[in-house]
C-alpha cells in the first residue's frame, strides 16, 4: 500500500501524471497507525470513511465521519484525521488537482470551475447523506472508486465525469460554500505551515521553542496555546512526533544501529528517545523492527 500519509506536513508528491493529476490512496487503522497527521497539499481531495468513524479536522474544526460520509478538503488546506475511541477506520482519498477540470465550454467553466480554481468558493467540508445533495455525492464516489480501482480503458474520462456529477448536484442545491478573501485566521494557518515546515526541516538537530514562536511572530505563551488548538499537541510533543515518525521510518528500512537511528532523528539520549518511541508507538525501537520486518 502506498504510505502516502507518512510525509509530513506537506505532501509534495505528484498524484497521478500531467495528463491525468489524480490519485486514490486507501487506508485502514492498524495497532501502530490510527491516525492521519496534519498536513496539506496543493490538491483537493475527498475523504470517504468506508467503515467505522473517524475524527476529521480541517483547519482549527473538527467533525465526526461516521460510516459513508465523505469531508471535502480544498487545495492548501491543513487537514487531519484521527481514531475515535479504539473503533477501526477503513477509508479511502481521492486526490486530485482542480485543474483537471479545466478546458469545460466558457460558462461552466467561469460559472463553477473557475471560482473553485481560485479558491473563491468550495464545497461543503462534511458530506452526509440528510443533505440535499449528500446520497448523489456519496454514491458518485464510491463509483469513482470503483472506476479509479477498475482502470479500465477510459477510467480517466469516467473518473473526470463523476467529478463533474458531483459538482452538478451541489451546484442544483445551492450547496457551494464561499470562503471570501483571506482573513486574521487564515493568516495564523500560514504561520503553522511555516512553523511545521520549519520542524520537518530541521527537526535533527536542536529546536528552541523561542525559535517556533518567531517564525509564527507571537509570544511563548500565545503561540503555545495557538499550536495546541490546532495540532493537538504543544509544539515540542510535535516535534518529537516528526524525530519519532522518522525513527520508525529508518527502523523500517535500514539496518542502522538504534543509537544512531536517534542521533539521526534528533535525539540526543538512547534512554530518552525509547522512552518516547515506546511512549508514542506501543513498542521499544527493537520491538518495532523486528515487527515490521515479519509483516514483510
Amino acid at each position: 500500500m502506498d504510505r502516502y500519509y507518512d510525509r509530513i506536513p506537506i505532501e509534495n508528491r505528484q498524484h497521478g501524471n500531467l495528463s491525468f493529476p489524480a490519485a486514490l490512496y486507501e487506508w485502514k487503522w492498524t495497532l501502530e497507525e490510527r491516525s492521519v497527521g496534519l498536513h496539506w497539499h496543493k490538491e483537493a481531495e475527498f475523504f470517504y470513511v468506508e467503515q467505522g468513524t473517524a475524527r476529521f479536522q480541517i483547519g482549527k474544526n473538527t467533525f465526526s465521519l461516521n460510516e459513508g460520509e465523505a469531508a471535502f478538503v480544498h487545495g492548501g488546506e491543513v487537514h487531519a484525521a484521527h481514531e475515535v475511541g479504539a473503533s477501526d477506520c477503513t477509508f479511502f482519498a481521492f486526490v486530485f488537482d482542480l485543474s483537471l477540470l479545466q478546458g469545460l465550454p466558457t460558462t461552466i467553466h467561469t460559472q463553477y470551475i473557475a471560482p473553485l480554481i481560485a479558491g473563491e468558493r468550495t464545497l461543503p467540508a462534511h458530506i452526509t447523506s440528510d443533505l440535499p445533495y449528500g446520497k448523489a455525492v456519496l454514491k458518485t464516489l464510491r463509483k469513482l472508486k470503483a472506476a479509479f480501482v477498475n482502470q479500465a480503458d477510459g477510467y480517466d474520462l469516467e473518473c473526470t465525469a463523476h467529478l463533474m456529477y458531483v459538482l452538478s448536484q451541489v451546484a442544483k442545491d445551492g450547496g457551494f460554500v464561499q470562503r471570501g478573501h483571506a482573513n486574521a485566521e487564515q493568516g495564523k494557518l500560514e504561520q503553522l505551515k511555516a512553523v511545521m515546515l520549519f520542524i520537518e526541516e530541521q527537526f535533527a538537530r536542536r529546536i528552541k521553542l523561542s525559535e517556533l514562536a518567531d517564525i509564527a511572530h507571537m509570544s511563548e505563551a500565545h503561540f503555545c496555546r495557538f499550536f495546541k488548538a490546532i495540532v493537538k499537541q504543544t509544539p515540542m510533543q510535535y516535534v518529537n512526533h516528526v524525530r519519532v515518525q522518522h525513527a520508525a521510518n529508518l527502523l523500517r528500512t535500514t539496518e542502522r544501529k538504534t543509537l544512531a537511528v536517534a542521533m539521526e532523528s534528533g535525539f540526543e539520549n538512547l534512554s530518552y528517545f525509547n522512552r518516547k518511541f515506546k511512549e508514542m508507538m506501543g513498542d521499544s525501537p527493537a520491538e518495532y523492527r523486528r515487527g515490521s520486518r515479519t509483516k514483510l
